[in-house]
């Protein structure tokens, strides 16, 4: 072996290494599915080919468990719908996303598919629940809010940083004789 191949050969073995320990450590749970075709090339289920340690915690499995194993096996709460959504990706090569929420754990996941070669689907899975119970909460705290500004007894009109009227409640409508839809976005003054 040439002192070049030896050298280009070390080069490639680095990155191979560098690639194994961000896969072992990324904070994502990434599988790569390989399709199981039916007679029609319909896909019926998936074989995981690869799987990262935060892919084996989210399912709570234990380390190595995976490799082989088909979807249905492994996926507690499996869908039709998850199969078609690798399917999609796995025989379009179009990249797909979507949140999906578990009932049965309460759980939501920030799903993320690419097709890394015909017939197979590399996903990357990203636990999302405290972001979903935050912009719930947010949402019905939002909801509760303009219930109590539209119901108040006294005018209420915000501002906002340049004194242009962002909120205008019934009751100043009736103060200053004028609707919302006219008054929000106009100077203050």
């Amino acid at each position: 072996m040439s002192e070049s191949s030896a050298g280009e050969l070390e080069r490639l073995r680095a990155l191979e290494e560098r690639h194994r320990a961000l896969f072992a450590n990324m904070g994502a749970g990434f599988v790569l599915y390989e399709l199981i075709l039916d007679g029609t090339q319909r896909a019926v289920d998936a074989r995981l080919l690869e799987a990262n340690p935060a892919f084996e915690r989210l399912l709570e499995v234990e380390p190595g468990s995976l490799v082989g194993c088909s979807m249905r096996q492994v996926i507690p709460h499996f869908s039709e719908e998850w199969l078609r959504f690798i399917e999609r990706v796995a025989f379009t090569g179009e990249p797909a996303a979507r949140v999906d929420h578990v009932p049965e754990r309460d759980r939501y996941f920030d799903v993320r598919a690419y097709c890394p070669r015909r017939g197979h689907a590399a996903v990357q899975i990203y636990d999302v629940t405290e972001q979903q119970h935050a912009r719930r909460h947010v949402t019905e705290h939002d909801k509760r809010m303009e219930a109590l500004v539209s119901s108040a007894m006294d005018a209420i009109v915000s501002l906002d940083e340049a004194q242009r009227v962002v909120l205008f409640n019934p009751a100043a409508e009736k103060m200053f004789r004028c609707e919302a839809s006219a008054a929000i976005g106009c100077d203050f003054g």
